[in-house]
C-alpha cells in the first residue's frame, strides 16, 4: 500500500519537513508535488486555502495516476476545500496529515476526500460548522452547512458523519480521534513517519481502531457471496463508478483482481443467498443485467470502501430470502429512491415503468398520467435531488401468495434548484403498496408524511 511505502522511505522526515516548511502562510496555499525515489508521488498543500486553489490543485494533480496528498493547513475558503476534496476522490488519491501537523476546517473537508485517509498519532484533523464573518463575529450559515452535508454524503459517508463535521461552533474545533472516526463511519488509519512509538496529543488516540484482518487472496469467499456489478482496467475508473454505486448500496467495494483488473462489488451476503439477491436486484433495475456472482479466488485486495465484515449465516440473518417477495419489495423501495435521485429523464422513465394504471395516491385514486404529471412538475422545480432510504427503517409484509406487498421506510432527501438558488432538506415516512406479477413490480398505492423539513438559499 502507498502509506506503507511512504513509511519505509529513508527520506520521509527530511522531505516532509523541507516541503511543508516552505509553505506560504498568506494568500494562496502552497501546492507542490514530489516523486520519491521509490516512485511514490506526494502532493503537498500547506497554508490557508483561498478560492482558486482548487484550480491550482487540479493542474498539479492532473499528470498523476496515484498520489498521497499531504496537508498542513488551518483551513480557509469552504468552496476551495470542498472542490479539492472532490478532485482527490475523483482521482482516487489518498490523504495524510503528518506528525505534529494540523489540518482543520476547509482543510479537513479536503482531507475527507481521500480514497484512503491517514494521520499520524500526533497529527490533528479538526472540524467545525461552516460560517460567515460578520465584523469580528463568526456566524454559522445553514447554506454552507447544507453544502458540506451534500459533499460528505457524496463521499458515501453516513449521516452521523455529517452531524459530526458540522457540530462544533464556528469559533471552536472538534479534533477527530481514531475512536470518533470508527464510531461515525470515517475510515482512517494511523501512519507514523517517526521511528519508535508515537507521542500522544490531546484530542487524538495513540492507536488505530481495530478492524477485521484482511484475508489472503482467494479467501474472500469465507466472508460470503459477492455480486460483481462492474469491472474496469484501472483503479481510477473503478473507484469513480463505485462512488456512485455507494450512494445506493453502503456495502460497495472495489477489489483488485489477480489479473490486474478492478471490480466494483456489493456484499458480502450470507453464503448461498447471492444468486437470489442478484436476481432480485437485476429484476428491479438496481444493478446491470450482466451482473454476476464474483469469483472470490480472483479477489486479491480491497482498494476502496474500507475493510468488509463477514456476512452472517443465512440462518442468523434477518429475514433473508425465505420470503423472496418481501426482499424484492425492500429492494424495489431502495432502487426507486436511487432512480428518483438521477437526472429528470432517467427518473421519469423509471416512474413511467413503475406505476400501475390506477394508483391510490395519498388517499385518492388517480390515473397513472395524473400522478406522472405531478411528479414531473416536482422534478422540474427541483432538478437536483438526492433521496435515500434510511438504513434500518425498511419493513415489508406481503400477502400469502406474494402478489401484494406493503413496504415502509423513512427517506432522507436533499433537493436543490440552481435557477432559484434554493436548497430543501428533510426526512419523511414513505409507504408503497406493490403488486408483483412475474418479473414485474407495479406501484398501486403511495403515501407518506413529512417528519422534518428545512429550506435555505445560496
Amino acid at each position: 500500500m502507498l502509506f506503507q511505502v511512504l513509511a519505509r522511505s529513508a527520506l520521509r522526515a527530511a522531505l516532509l519537513s523541507a516541503v511543508l516548511g516552505a509553505a506560504s502562510p498568506v494568500q494562496a496555499a502552497a501546492i507542490d508535488s514530489r516523486r520519491l525515489d521509490n516512485g511514490v508521488v506526494l502532493i503537498f498543500i500547506s497554508g490557508e486555502m483561498v478560492l482558486g486553489d482548487e484550480k491550482t490543485f487540479a493542474n498539479v494533480a492532473l499528470p498523476h495516476e496515484n498520489a498521497i496528498v499531504v496537508f498542513k493547513s488551518n483551513g480557509g475558503n469552504l468552496k476551495a476545500g470542498i472542490e479539492i476534496g472532490k478532485a482527490i476522490r475523483i482521482k482516487g488519491f489518498s490523504t495524510f496529515v503528518s506528525d505534529g501537523e494540523s489540518c482543520a476546517s476547509a482543510c479537513a473537508l479536503a482531507w475527507l476526500g481521500g480514497r484512503n485517509r491517514a494521520m499520524s498519532g500526533t497529527a490533528r484533523v479538526g472540524f467545525h460548522a461552516a460560517h460567515v464573518q460578520t465584523g469580528d463575529v463568526k456566524v454559522a450559515t445553514s447554506v454552507g452547512n447544507a453544502l458540506v452535508g451534500a459533499y460528505v454524503a457524496q463521499l458515501g459517508l453516513p449521516e452521523r458523519a455529517v452531524v459530526y463535521v458540522t457540530s462544533a461552533a464556528p469559533d471552536e474545533i472538534k479534533w477527530l480521534t481514531f475512536a470518533d472516526a470508527q464510531s461515525i463511519g470515517i475510515d482512517v488509519r494511523q501512519v507514523n513517519l517517526n521511528d519508535g512509538p508515537s507521542r500522544s496529543t490531546p484530542g487524538t488516540a495513540s492507536a488505530p481502531p481495530s478492524s477485521p484482518p484482511t484475508p489472503p487472496p482467494g479467501s474472500w469467499g469465507q466472508y460470503g457471496d459477492w455480486i460483481q456489478v462492474f469491472s474496469r482496467p484501472t483503479m481510477l475508473e473503478a473507484t469513480q463508478i463505485a462512488t456512485e454505486v455507494k450512494r445506493r448500496f453502503d456495502n460497495t467495494y472495489v477489489f483488485r483482481y489477480v489479473n490486474g483488473w478492478y471490480a466494483v462489488v456489493i456484499g458480502p451476503f450470507p453464503q448461498g443467498s447471492g444468486v437470489a439477491r442478484k436476481d432480485a436486484l437485476v429484476a428491479t433495475g438496481a444493478i446491470p443485467n450482466d451482473s454476476l456472482i464474483a469469483r472470490t479466488e480472483r479477489m486479491a485486495e480491497v482498494v476502496y470502501g474500507g475493510t468488509p465484515s463477514p456476512a452472517p449465516s443465512v440462518a442468523s440473518a434477518a429475514p433473508a430470502t425465505g420470503s423472496s417477495a418481501e426482499q424484492r419489495a425492500r429492494d424495489f423501495m431502495a432502487t426507486l429512491q436511487a432512480r428518483w435521485s438521477m437526472d429528470n429523464g432517467t427518473a421519469m422513465a423509471t416512474l413511467q415503468e413503475a406505476y400501475a394504471e390506477v394508483v391510490t395516491y395519498y388517499g385518492k385514486p388517480l390515473g397513472k398520467q395524473t400522478v406522472l404529471d405531478e411528479k414531473r412538475a416536482f422534478a422540474q422545480r427541483w432538478p437536483e435531488r438526492t433521496y435515500s432510504v434510511r438504513p434500518g427503517t425498511v419493513t415489508a409484509s406481503c400477502s400469502p401468495d406474494g402478489r401484494l406487498c406493503d413496504v415502509n421506510a423513512i427517506t432522507d432527501w436533499r433537493a436543490a434548484s440552481a435557477a432559484r438558488g434554493t436548497i430543501s432538506t428533510g426526512a419523511a415516512t414513505y409507504q408503497l403498496q406493490l403488486r408483483l406479477e412475474g418479473g414485474r413490480i407495479a406501484i398501486v398505492g403511495e403515501s407518506g408524511a413529512i417528519l422534518n423539513r428545512a429550506a435555505a438559499r445560496y
